[in-house]
């Protein structure tokens, strides 16, 4: 299967890197990975898309000029490979696992730990919307008739920092969290796109993963708890909405943004994906959120309706796969 696509995103030749996480779908819902949102090009290419799913599927996804789409028929665990080449030149390939679950009504209690993305409850309202079987903890209070923990502006170092002892859920330790709010089966951490903004090195996100670490490690002794980490999701794909909210700043360069979001979900894959023996699962959700259409042109960073809605679909899926 053969797609051929432009980038220009600068004026002088550069290397692609590809940051696609571990892809889950449902039977009878559409799958969607968008390209733009896994592929970082340093430079200007024209490239050739080679994509394939094995064991082949009865019927496939489909592609078009901005990724693939699927709705599976049946469950079952593929592989996706991808595969770039620029003047028949192999530039750089990946591999990602592809796993299908069965549709079944999800049933279990969640908490999700984010910011913004997940503060006002949107996302988590939409997926509650259509899975009544699930049951939201919080100790923060209630938005969207849903109890919630996620705070505006805070990234994992704020859910850690003991001046916010008396403000964060998760300081005092998982046992008091747990009588407070009650046993999650399921924690979805959701911080990262603050987190992005200030690592713009490798450095600085090896620590935005220790963060994280140490706050998953409060859970150590409650084995029955899955984690899910997204990754952040992508943003818009153009100036316009960057400069509205960011003038005058670094970010008002959608590219400086996408630099990091991409660098963030890069290290979030590499260490969290192939641990679900432990566990532990990473949403596609910066691959799954179509950032040409998903946000107005007066918003980089928060997506409209159909947007959180296509978190929220990405966040199901995961569910499912993970036997909720």
């Amino acid at each position: 299967m053969f797609l051929l696509l432009s980038a220009l995103l600068a004026n002088t030749p550069g290397v692609i890197q590809l940051s696609i996480p571990p892809q889950w779908a449902t039977v009878g819902d559409e799958w969607v990975l968008y390209w733009d949102n896994c592929i970082e090009i340093d430079g200007a290419w024209t490239y050739d898309i080679d994509w394939s799913i094995s064991p082949s599927p009865v019927v496939g996804p489909t592609e078009s000029s901005v990724g693939l789409a699927w709705t599976p028929t049946a469950p079952g665990e593929y592989t996706l490979t991808v595969e770039f080449s620029s003047g028949g030149v192999p530039v750089a390939d990946y591999t990602a696992t592809l796993n299908v679950a069965s549709n079944a009504p999800l049933v279990g209690s969640v908490s999700v730990f984010g910011d913004s993305l997940s503060g006002g409850n949107i996302w988590q309202a939409s997926l509650a919307a259509s899975e009544p079987g699930l049951s939201w903890l919080g100790t923060v209070g209630i938005m969207n008739g849903l109890q919630r923990d996620s705070r505006g502006g805070w990234s994992w170092a704020l859910y850690i920092g003991s001046y916010l002892t008396d403000m964060s859920p998760l300081n005092c330790g998982a046992d008091a969290y747990c009588r407070q709010a009650g046993v999650p089966d399921i924690i979805v951490w959701a911080c990262g796109t603050n987190d992005s903004v200030g690592a713009g090195t490798d450095g600085a996100r090896a620590t935005v993963i220790s963060n994280l670490d140490w706050l998953m490690g409060l859970w150590a002794n409650h084995k029955t708890v899955r984690h899910i980490i997204w990754t952040p999701p992508p943003g818009a794909d153009r100036d316009t909405p960057f400069i509205a909210n960011y003038a005058g700043t670094a970010l008002e360069d959608q590219y400086y943004w996408e630099q990091r979001q991409r660098a963030m979900s890069r290290a979030v894959i590499a260490h969290y994906a192939g641990r679900e023996s432990e566990r532990i699962y990473v949403a596609a959700t910066a691959t799954g959120v179509d950032s040409a259409n998903d946000y107005a042109l007066t918003n980089a960073l928060h997506p409209m309706t159909i947007g959180y809605e296509h978190i929220s679909n990405a966040v199901r899926s995961v569910m499912a796969g993970a036997g909720m």
